[in-house]
């Protein structure tokens, strides 16, 4: 019975289905998160606000892809619930992503301003990591991890490497 059991169940396969579940956790958590998706048009020296309302404290993220790119650039700030700029950036890229703290439960916005002359498309991805949720999972993953690591270790100690 032993040897079955030392067979079958190694530290190296132990390792890997234990960093499998934290992995697959961790996906679980940041699918289910808080997360908006829209495809916006902005018309030129114009403005688009989007609302994501976040409870307790974390970190949350957006990401804006423009579909037509030209060299114009959108202006994104993001507005706290009392109102204050808790993040502002300068988009000059195709894809861009930003994340930012909070603290406080509210409604906070996303203002994304065009500041070219001509027409902007662009698709914006918007909401909250759930990063208080992924204390166990993390934990779950780097102990899957160590014992993978020890297992490997274990396993070349008994080789020898050839040395002119």
């Amino acid at each position: 019975m032993k040897t079955f059991l030392k067979n079958n169940f190694s530290s190296f396969k132990n390792g890997i289905i234990i960093i499998s579940i934290g992995i697959v956790w961790m996906w679980l958590i940041f699918s289910d998160g808080i997360n908006e998706s829209e495809l916006i048009s902005i018309n030129p020296q114009k403005s688009k606000t989007f609302d994501l309302p976040l409870t307790g404290q974390g970190i949350a993220f957006y990401e804006i892809h423009i579909k037509n790119y030209q060299q114009s650039p959108l202006f994104v700030q993001v507005l706290d619930s009392k109102g204050n700029i808790i993040a502002e950036q300068k988009i000059h890229t195709i894809l861009s992503e930003n994340f930012f703290d909070f603290s406080n439960k509210g409604n906070y916005v996303i203002r994304i301003t065009n500041f070219s002359e001509k027409n902007i498309e662009f698709s914006i991805r918007y909401g909250d990591t759930k990063l208080e949720q992924l204390l166990i999972p993390e934990i779950i993953t780097f102990v899957g991890s160590n014992i993978l690591i020890y297992a490997v270790f274990r396993r070349m100690k008994y080789y020898s490497i050839a040395q002119p």
